[in-house]
């Protein structure tokens, strides 16, 4: 996949304001290889991007994760925003109720970003 590529992929699922003074596109960041990647081929499609980094604090030691995550983002020369959730409870079905509890944080974050009312958690 080259940067050409994809932006050629995402002029099709468009429309989009056009980059510039026009609110940031957000982008959300898990830290993860293809993550990292899918943010990489975004920044050569649209250089305006606020990217959004999510620590849920289920463990203890998982602090450093999501901030290096937000320093690769920071090299990269976007803007990156870490959102920490303080009240997720483990136990049975953590992953899903992790995705679910993400979701208005990171709709508040786009729209305290300027990025566009929120449509909710996606279709899937």
């Amino acid at each position: 996949v080259t940067p050409a590529w994809f932006a050629s992929r995402m002029h099709a699922l468009g429309p989009f304001l056009a980059d510039g003074p026009s609110p940031p596109v957000a982008v959300a960041v898990s830290g993860g290889g293809d993550s990292l990647c899918l943010v990489w081929l975004a920044r050569h499609w649209r250089p305006t991007l606020l990217a959004l980094v999510v620590d849920h604090v289920l463990r203890a030691d998982s602090a450093p994760e999501p901030r290096w995550t937000v320093e690769c983002l920071c090299q990269m020369g976007l803007t990156a925003r870490l959102i920490t959730l303080t009240d997720l409870p483990y136990g049975p079905g953590i992953s899903a109720r992790a995705r679910q509890a993400r979701y208005a944080p990171l709709a508040q974050a786009c729209q305290d970003a300027g990025c566009g009312p929120a449509a909710g958690p996606p279709g899937r």
